[in-house]
């Protein structure tokens, strides 16, 4: 009998028009919303490649809505592998970047930024 990966909930705060162009370029890319987390994933792992991932968290992070708009709540599923290595780099960011607060929502929104910006 074969067990499926431990799945791990995370959550983050995403900006209204975050959550928008992110909602836009999974249905360009053919993903339905039940195909968030896979979406999501993807972008993380792509932006885990990418040079300086600490300095995009710093400032990509943020949470940055309209005073008047509260960010989406999102919940997605993500492997525990891929988990630790969100881990990895919240222990390098922080050591750089010691005043950043809430680091695993930063990382999501950061690479959900990064996989709109190169259209991926």
């Amino acid at each position: 009998m074969s067990s499926k990966p431990k799945k791990n909930r995370i959550s983050f705060l995403n900006p209204v028009n975050l959550h928008k162009r992110m909602t836009e370029q999974m249905e360009k890319l053919g993903y339905n919303k039940k195909q968030k987390s896979k979406w999501i994933c993807e972008a993380i792992e792509m932006f885990l490649d990418y040079p300086n991932v600490e300095e995009q968290v710093s400032f990509q992070g943020k949470v940055s809505s309209k005073p008047d708009e509260k960010p989406e709540h999102e919940i997605f599923y993500i492997d525990t592998e891929l988990k630790r290595k969100i881990f990895d780099l919240q222990v390098s960011a922080r050591l750089k970047f010691p005043e950043l607060d809430s680091l695993q929502s930063r990382i999501v929104r950061a690479a959900i930024r990064q996989r709109i910006i190169r259209r991926r």
